[in-house]
């Protein structure tokens, strides 16, 4: 999967729930995120499993679970959500080997992150969703050496933030719903990196970042 404009995930849908149903809950969430929109958030939650997918500029690889029908949502600046479907089947998926990677990180339970404190600075890195419960995606964004993780809160929190401590360098990937993995190809500036997930929680309607799933690592 490759990505030129805006970001695409790939998903599969639950029984009847399909893209229009998907779209109007995720229209719905976005208009009224405190409302009707956070019943909206956990039909997506309950009726979707996302596995994973990439911003603009990146690309990467997916593991489909099981052969069946996947639909590819991408949004486009200049059109929109658009989505397309396919279907996979036995012969695809057996022949389809996880590709080789470089380092790892895996979202866990509580709003945390695993995986080493150090990884290189290119290379296939391999996300996983180890939690339970939400779907996480993955945020790299370079910063200043020496910010810890409650500085970085603070900044956030803050009103007048005054200056930032974020660096040119960073990398997205899509929601990974719980017990999927994804690979994203990535050639980042070494140094200081936070590890960041912005996905909504539907209890609080906090994002997980907010939460305290933020972590300090550096790549080398």
């Amino acid at each position: 999967m490759e990505v030129t404009r805006g970001w695409a995930v790939v998903a599969r849908f639950a029984g009847d729930y399909d893209f229009d149903a998907f779209s109007a809950d995720y229209e719905s969430f976005q208009s009224d995120p405190g409302g009707k929109g956070k019943e909206a958030l956990e039909r997506i939650l309950d009726r979707t499993k996302f596995l994973g997918g990439v911003a603009q500029g990146n690309s990467g690889s997916i593991k489909l679970p099981r052969p069946g029908t996947y639909t590819v949502m991408a949004l486009n600046t200049y059109t929109g959500i658009k989505s397309a479907t396919f279907r996979a089947g036995r012969r695809l998926l057996a022949t389809r080997d996880r590709p080789s990677t470089r380092g790892t990180i895996h979202a866990l339970d509580g709003q945390e992150w695993g995986g080493p404190a150090t990884l290189p600075h290119e290379g296939r890195l391999l996300l996983t969703n180890h939690g339970g419960e939400v779907p996480h995606n993955l945020i790299l964004q370079r910063v200043k050496e020496g910010t810890t993780a409650a500085d970085y809160q603070e900044w956030m929190y803050a009103n007048d933030p005054g200056p930032h401590p974020n660096l040119n360098g960073s990398l997205e990937t899509q929601m990974l719903s719980p017990g999927t993995r994804m690979t994203v190809d990535y050639r980042l500036p070494r140094g200081q990196y936070a590890v960041m997930c912005f996905e909504t929680d539907p209890s609080s309607g906090m994002s997980h970042v907010f939460q305290g799933e933020l972590r300090m690592i550096h790549l080398k």
